[in-house]
């Protein structure tokens, strides 16, 4: 799998499409500031959970731990990279999901 966001200019790319695996890819729309937004089940749009997903500026100062987070811009290529692939695969994941409510219902109604 090649990187996805080598060579890019992130400051003017909107949307990377990520390989997931099996053969499938994923569009991921990107903003400059926040990074990789990921799909909500309600249809919108949000950006993901940095405090889940992000690291600390600097471990020896704990006096701050769980405040102080790195920015999109920030974070290491290696980091972005990987944030944007883990964003595709949730939003692959979600819309798998919501379609297979969708046909459940519908076969239920037809039931």
């Amino acid at each position: 799998m090649s990187s996805t966001l080598y060579g890019k200019n992130l400051d003017h790319i909107r949307q990377v499409t990520v390989d997931i695996g099996g053969g499938r890819q994923e569009v991921v729309d990107l903003d400059p500031e926040h990074g990789p937004m990921r799909a909500t089940p309600d249809g919108g749009m949000t950006f993901i959970n940095r405090g889940r997903m992000n690291v600390f500026y600097n471990l020896k100062d704990t006096t701050n731990m769980g405040e102080q987070y790195k920015s999109w811009r920030q974070h290491t290529s290696t980091e972005q990279e990987v944030m944007v692939i883990q964003v595709a695969k949730m939003n692959a994941a979600l819309r798998s999901r919501m379609e297979a409510d969708a046909a459940r219902a519908a076969t239920e109604a037809v039931q």
